[in-house]
C-alpha cells in the first residue's frame, strides 16, 4: 500500500522495496507529516536523478555530434599550418633571391663606374700602347714625364 492515498504499489513479499514500503507505512501511522516529507524528498530525488540522466544524455549527444566537427577543424588547421610553413619557406627563398639580385645590381653599378673611370683615365693619358715587356720600359718613363709635366 502506498503512502499517497488513492495509489497502491505492490512489491513481492520479502523484497527490499516491500520492506521499505512497510517501514514507510509504519512511519506514516506514527508521524504522517514526517512520512509525507520523506516521500516528497524521495520524489524530488527521483526527479533530480531523471533530470541529471536527461542532461547527461544531451551532453553525450553534443559530444557525439562535436567529434566529427572537431576532426574536420583539426584537419583544416593542419592544412593551414602546412600552408603557412610553405609560405614561410617561399618568403625566405624570395628574400634571398632579392638580396642576390640587389648584390648583382650593386656590382653592375660598380663595374659601370669603374669602366667610366677607366675611360676617363684613358682619355686623360692618351691611347694605350700594346702590352709587351718592351713597352713597359717605354711607358713607365713616359708616365713619369707626363706627371711631372702637368
Amino acid at each position: 500500500m502506498s503512502i499517497i492515498p488513492g495509489t497502491r504499489t505492490i512489491f513481492p513479499p520479502g523484497s527490499k522495496k516491500a520492506a521499505q514500503q512497510d517501514r514507510l507505512l509504519r512511519l506514516y501511522i506514527e508521524d504522517p507529516k514526517r512520512a509525507k516529507r520523506l516521500v516528497l524528498n524521495r520524489l524530488s530525488a527521483l526527479r533530480l536523478r531523471m533530470k541529471k540522466k536527461m542532461c547527461k544524455g544531451m551532453l553525450q549527444q553534443k559530444v557525439d555530434t562535436s567529434k566529427p566537427e572537431s576532426h574536420i577543424l583539426s584537419s583544416q588547421l593542419e592544412r593551414a599550418q602546412e600552408n603557412t610553413n610553405d609560405l614561410k619557406v617561399e618568403s625566405t627563398e624570395l628574400k634571398v633571391q632579392m638580396l642576390i639580385e640587389r648584390q648583382i645590381q650593386l656590382l653592375n653599378n660598380l663595374n659601370r663606374e669603374i669602366n667610366n673611370e677607366i675611360e676617363y683615365l684613358r682619355s686623360m693619358t692618351g691611347p694605350a700602347l700594346p702590352s709587351s715587356p718592351k713597352n713597359a720600359l717605354i711607358v713607365a718613363p713616359m708616365l713619369a714625364i707626363q706627371k711631372t709635366g702637368t
